[in-house]
C-alpha cells in the first residue's frame, strides 16, 4: 500500500470516528443552568448562547470534514474537525460572565462584526489557531468585539 493510500485510509477512519462522535454529541441535550432563566420562555439566555455557540462550532467541524473528503491529502482538515468537536464539548465550561458578554455581543450594534469574526476564528482553528477550549475561543472573540466597539471603523 502506498503512503498516499495509507494517509487516505487513516484520514477516512479518523473522519468516520469524528463524524460519529459529533453526531452523538449534537443529539445530546445541552446542560442548562437553572439560575439564569430567561423571562420570556423559561430558558436561560446564557444556555441559549451556549447552544448557539456549540452548534456554530459543530457546523464548522462538519464543514472541515467535507473539506477532508474533498482534499484527502490535506490532513489538517480532519484534525481541525476533531479539535472543533472537543472545543464544542467544552462550551459548558465557559464561565457564565463570559457567556453573558458573548450573548450581549449578538444583540447590540456589534452583532454583524461578532458574526463575521466568529466565522473567521472558527475556520482558523486547526490551521492558524490552536485554541483548544471554548473559553479561549470566546475570550479571543470578545477581544475582537471590544476592539470593534472602541474603533468602529476597524470592523
Amino acid at each position: 500500500m502506498s503512503i498516499e493510500q495509507e494517509q487516505a485510509q487513516r484520514a477516512e477512519s479518523l473522519s468516520n470516528a469524528v463524524r460519529g462522535t459529533m453526531e452523538e454529541f449534537s443529539t445530546k441535550p445541552q446542560p442548562t443552568n437553572p439560575k439564569h432563566r430567561h423571562p420570556r420562555n423559561g430558558s436561560s439566555e446564557i444556555d441559549d448562547a451556549r447552544g448557539a455557540l456549540s452548534e456554530a462550532i459543530l457546523e464548522t467541524a462538519r464543514w472541515r470534514l467535507e473539506k477532508a473528503e474533498q482534499f484527502p491529502s490535506e490532513t489538517r482538515n480532519t484534525r481541525a474537525a476533531e479539535l472543533l468537536r472537543r472545543i464544542a464539548a467544552s462550551v459548558t465550561d465557559v464561565p457564565d460572565d463570559l457567556m453573558r458578554r458573548y450573548s450581549e455581543a449578538w444583540h447590540d450594534e456589534t452583532a454583524s462584526q461578532t458574526s463575521e469574526t466568529q466565522s473567521v476564528l472558527l475556520r482558523d482553528i486547526g490551521f492558524r489557531s490552536a485554541s483548544a477550549i471554548a473559553t479561549t475561543l470566546v475570550e479571543h472573540l470578545m477581544e475582537h468585539v471590544d476592539d470593534a466597539r472602541l474603533d468602529p471603523d476597524r470592523g
